[in-house]
């Protein structure tokens, strides 16, 4: 059976994986561009001796001058592109270095969180056991008992007496001439029938046995409405008596030792609170500078789109094409090597390019997979389920899991949601509502449940 901190790490190293693996993609895209770049100043190379061969010479200048100029323009404009890649790869590091140290900073205020916790639960522990020797407050807590089940056996025969109303009184609901004699009032105070209608309704009374049905029904009606407020009377009773022994217990908790680590709960949740704001701030910032480094590795950027685009223009320039197509049809040798060297460079253009678009497929599933991860965690560490008093049954196992989210065979949410199932809080030495209720249930983080509450509880 692992903790919930051990799960943690285990989210945590396969983040780490599908970091490495984006790392991987990146550097494999960037080879790939590089070769792709290269491979396009060969041919750009080859259209300059291919215009040198063909043209007469002052057309092959202003030709190759033009190559040339618009080599220069894509030159300038990689260089910008690998300055501003030169400045993101360190600052991706210190990213991920930044957000290391916020989580063992994370980690050690949780493991100090959590002692609290425990020794505040020891605290009141003894503190209960100690009361439970007073004979005053195992008299209340007797009382809190009885009261307690006299109100649930009273809700229990109001339940039933309103169910019973329900079914048995379906047939003389059902019943027209009995509900238009009900509804009139017939037989009571109520009732303003004279003369005519006064003899046709007794007609019907006596046609139907309605004093009978009307004693039947009113008892029907009436007993769930009085067992209810014999209910909730029983109901206020119970809850004034454990209110008094809650009061008993609360006054008991307010000691020096108890204020004392209660104030050093909150300032350490605060703490947590702070760190956990600044890692979520660090996650963002991390997930931005990767998607601007997926953006230059995929030549999705706006400098990288300008200098394809410059050097697609040339290579693709109706001069440099009809050039290419008429050497293509003469016999000469010398043309014919060019032309070749040219068809060569354009099967290997397209074979990067379906490279870097199958690479550029990967990344985005790895990303997605990435996100998802992300988001994990952070809901992890949200709900509190990292604290050493989280645990998770011997038969869970958080690694496949996640090797099924990363390989896309599970959603983050179905992960999510299995995660949340199996979760569980260890129960405090302290019984549930003791003092107020000071570990309450599951609502995210905590011992014995989430959001351990620290004030007005203890």
């Amino acid at each position: 059976m692992m903790n919930g901190m051990d799960q943690l790490a285990v989210i945590s190293q396969h983040i780490d994986t599908a970091r490495s693996a984006l790392d991987s993609l990146h550097q494999r895209k960037e080879a790939a561009n590089q070769q792709l770049l290269q491979l396009r100043n060969q041919m750009t190379d080859a259209y300059r001796n291919l215009a040198r061969f063909r043209m007469d010479e002052l057309a092959a200048d202003r030709v190759v001058t033009h190559l040339d100029e618009t080599d220069r323009a894509v030159s300038k404009l990689l260089d910008r592109r690998a300055q501003a890649m030169q400045a993101l790869d360190p600052a991706i590091e210190q990213s991920a270095s930044h957000l290391t140290s916020l989580s063992t900073e994370r980690e050690q205020t949780i493991q100090k969180r959590d002692a609290l916790i425990k020794q505040i639960d020891d605290h009141a522990a003894d503190i209960k056991t100690q009361l439970s020797g007073q004979e005053s407050y195992q008299t209340q807590e007797e009382l809190v008992v009885e009261t307690a089940a006299k109100a649930e056996r009273a809700d229990q025969k109001a339940t039933q007496a309103e169910a019973d109303q329900t079914e048995k009184g379906q047939s003389y609901r059902k019943d027209p001439l009995f509900m238009y004699l009900w509804q009139r009032r017939y037989m009571t105070p109520e009732y303003k029938g004279h003369g005519l209608t006064r003899t046709l309704d007794g007609w019907v009374a006596k046609l139907i046995n309605y004093a009978d049905a009307r004693s039947n029904y009113y008892m029907l009606t009436e007993l769930p409405l009085r067992l209810r407020e014999h209910a909730d009377r029983q109901k206020g009773i119970a809850d004034q008596a454990e209110q008094d022994l809650r009061r008993v217990e609360a006054d008991a908790l307010d000691n020096e030792e108890m204020r004392r680590l209660k104030a050093a709960l909150e300032e350490t949740l605060k703490a947590l609170e702070t760190i956990e704001q600044h890692i979520e701030e660090e996650e963002g910032r991390h997930a931005s500078l990767l998607e601007q480094r997926s953006q230059y590795s995929s030549g999705a950027d706006d400098i990288s789109r300008q200098a394809i685009e410059l050097q697609l223009s040339e290579i693709k320039d109706d001069s440099l094409a009809n050039l290419y197509m008429e050497a293509k049809m003469t016999p000469k040798p010398d043309d014919d090597v060019i032309v070749s060297r040219i068809r060569d460079l354009q099967k290997e253009e397209k074979k990067i390019e379906d490279e870097i678009a199958a690479l550029q497929s990967q990344e985005r599933q790895q990303q997605k997979s990435y996100k998802e991860l992300e988001d994990l965690r952070r809901q992890y560490r949200r709900r509190g389920f990292d604290s050493g008093f989280s645990y998770f049954p011997s038969g869970f196992d958080m690694a496949a899991l996640l090797a099924m989210l990363m390989s896309g065979r599970s959603s983050g949410r179905d992960v999510w949601g299995r995660i949340d199932r199996d979760q569980q809080f260890r129960r405090p030495r302290t019984p549930r509502g003791f003092g107020g209720g000071m570990f309450p249930g599951r609502s995210g983080g905590g011992m014995g449940g989430g959001g351990f509450r620290t004030g007005g509880t203890f």
